[in-house]
């Protein structure tokens, strides 16, 4: 591994999301003015996608704002200041650049075919140790652990239920039959 490798490796995000072109996302972006820091969000279409997961990936997002004046930013996929990207929907588009759709009128843009996706990716970095990868030993025994004990909480929901639904039944069951009893009484009488 070379000195640049190293030295990428720091600011490279681990989860970062696999965009396409055709993808509504939510981009939320930290800004910082002054002493104050805030969140801006810039939710639209993504029209490209360049240069995929490396360190030099960007991704074209493109709204319409107020009116029909169109807005595109362009943000590099590694860039500190991204907190999340959410995934809100897949269109379902045959092309690898939508760069025609600047020239469309709104009615056309709104007529491709939609798949509902809710896939949020945090990218904020929690700590200096994450980004030097010192850690990552420690992640991957803290997830095996919490991912049996969700499991055998899951388990014991089944368990749970199960019962539950066994106990429900016998109570209809039971009502069933005090009814039942009722019914006769009452003819017989």
């Amino acid at each position: 591994m070379t000195s640049i490798d190293t030295v990428v490796k720091q600011y490279r995000k681990k989860n970062a999301p696999v965009l396409r072109p055709g993808f509504v996302v939510r981009v939320s972006e930290k800004i910082v003015e002054g002493g104050k820091e805030r969140v801006q969000i810039f939710e639209g279409l993504v029209l490209s996608v360049k240069h995929g997961k490396g360190m030099d990936g960007m991704f074209t997002v493109r709204k319409i704002a107020s009116g029909r004046i169109g807005v595109e930013r362009t943000f590099p996929l590694h860039m500190l200041f991204l907190e999340k990207i959410e995934v809100l929907r897949e269109e379902k588009v045959r092309r690898a650049k939508l760069y025609f759709i600047r020239e469309q009128i709104n009615k056309k843009t709104k007529k491709r075919k939609t798949q509902e996706r809710n896939n949020v990716f945090d990218l904020t970095v929690r700590d200096q140790d994450d980004i030097a990868g010192k850690n990552s030993e420690n992640e991957q025994e803290k997830d095996e652990v919490s991912d049996k004990s969700n499991s055998e909480a899951s388990q014991e929901n089944n368990k749970e239920t199960k019962n539950d639904k066994q106990q429900s039944a016998k109570q209809n069951v039971d009502s069933n039959k005090k009814q039942g009893d009722a019914t006769e009484q009452g003819k017989q009488e």
